[in-house]
């Protein structure tokens, strides 16, 4: 009875009696018709399938690879331990993985429970359609024909779209026979006004890599990366040169000068700081070298989690070896250390090097290839934009028995 009186108080041109007939149940359904899916519409599928970047499975490499590379990196640097090393060592083990990797991982399966149907209409190339005004009730939760359809992205429609036909193609488990399916898992696939143009997905949108944020965050990661790389090939490359300079030298004799190539053994004492610290090669110690012409401050090495023989804060006679002007051994007692100057990884250090090298060249060429790519993009001929869009209702939306 209350219905009764809440119908007879409004008339049907009312604009919200098709609202209250859908809740009241009293308009019967329109059942969806299916259709096949061109090769234009299922490039439209694929775009309304894609996910934001923050939900992509690029952003999940993302978080767990460059972690491990600025690990390594920070290993490797000058031989011992970089800052970014302590960091991720220290940091990203807890804080990275709860305010990183699982708010990815979130973001990532809800996307894929959301697209779960659309991809399966892509698979089969058939979906559904229905005609008819279309009832927003949220930013990504649309009704038509008392059907509610969801969308992956926000949609914007324009104020009467309560009041207009719409084309609104979709996907649900109905798709595939041997799935039950529900009426509430339907994903929209496309939708098109009265002139069959696309207002979802969203046409002619700009790629999120041709966009001026991502563009701006290219060139500053570009900058960043150029510098460490660049800063890791000076340091490989010095170290390839000591390399070189080290397998080459010769015994020095009486007529040679400080800065020959060859090497020498002299009298001098070694000062240990009393630290120790662990690398991905061995045990250092930090020292103070001196000998009559000069003295040397960095790290020794040696096979063991001690220094033997080194007394902390007190000079320790030893037998020095130079090559040029810089100290690579030192012999305290029976036992001799090499210096932090002293390339360990022995001739890995040139394909090191080249790698770093090549990396700094990439680095600095990647924000001019993106902005290069990005004018191209906006300034495609307009035949290649058409080509993008679908094909026309006649011929996407025919239904088939």
């Amino acid at each position: 009875m209350h219905n009764g009186l809440i119908l007879r108080a409004m008339v049907p041109g009312d604009p919200h009696w098709q609202i209250i007939t859908q809740l009241l149940n009293l308009e019967p359904s329109v059942e969806p018709s299916s259709v096949p899916l061109d090769d234009a519409t299922l490039k439209v599928a694929r775009e309304a399938a894609r996910p934001p970047w923050y939900a992509s499975g690029l952003a999940g490499i993302i978080t767990i690879a460059a972690p491990i590379l600025l690990w390594l990196d920070g290993s490797f640097a000058s031989q011992g331990t970089a800052i970014w090393t302590i960091l991720v060592t220290g940091l990203y083990p807890v804080c990275g993985v709860l305010f990183i990797v699982l708010p990815w991982l979130i973001l990532f399966l809800v996307h894929q429970s959301r697209v779960f149907y659309l991809r399966r209409a892509i698979s089969l190339r058939r979906a559904w359609v229905l005609n008819g005004p279309i009832q927003v009730i949220g930013p990504k939760t649309i009704v038509v024909a008392n059907r509610r359809i969801a969308t992956v992205r926000p949609l914007r429609l324009p104020a009467n779209a309560a009041t207009v036909q719409w084309t609104v193609l979709f996907a649900d488990a109905r798709l595939d026979p041997a799935d039950s399916g529900r009426i509430d898992s339907a994903v929209a696939v496309a939708i098109l006004d009265l002139n069959s143009e696309q207002v979802y997905p969203t046409p002619g949108a700009v790629p999120l890599l041709a966009r001026a944020p991502a563009i701006v965050a290219s060139v500053l990661v570009s900058i960043a990366c150029t510098a460490a790389c660049n800063i890791q090939s000076q340091t490989y490359a010095d170290a390839a040169t000591r390399l070189t300079e080290i397998r080459s030298a010769a015994p020095c004799d009486a007529e040679s000068k400080p800065q020959d190539v060859c090497s020498r053994w002299v009298a001098g004492t070694v000062t240990w700081n009393g630290g120790i610290a662990d690398s991905p090669v061995n045990s250092v110690c930090a020292v103070v070298m001196r000998w009559d012409r000069g003295q040397q401050q960095g790290d020794i090495r040696i096979d063991s989690s001690a220094c033997p023989g080194l007394l902390a804060d007190t000079p320790v006679p030893a037998q020095i070896e130079l090559v040029k002007n810089y100290v690579i051994q030192a012999q305290v007692g029976p036992v001799t250390y090499k210096t932090d100057l002293y390339p360990p990884y022995g001739d890995t250090v040139y394909s090191i090097a080249i790698l770093f090298r090549v990396a700094t060249i990439l680095w600095l060429a990647w924000p001019l290839l993106h902005v290069v790519a990005a004018v191209a993009y906006r300034l495609r001929p307009k035949s290649g934009r058409r080509a993008d869009t679908p094909s026309p209702p006649a011929a996407v939306l025919s239904s088939t028995k």
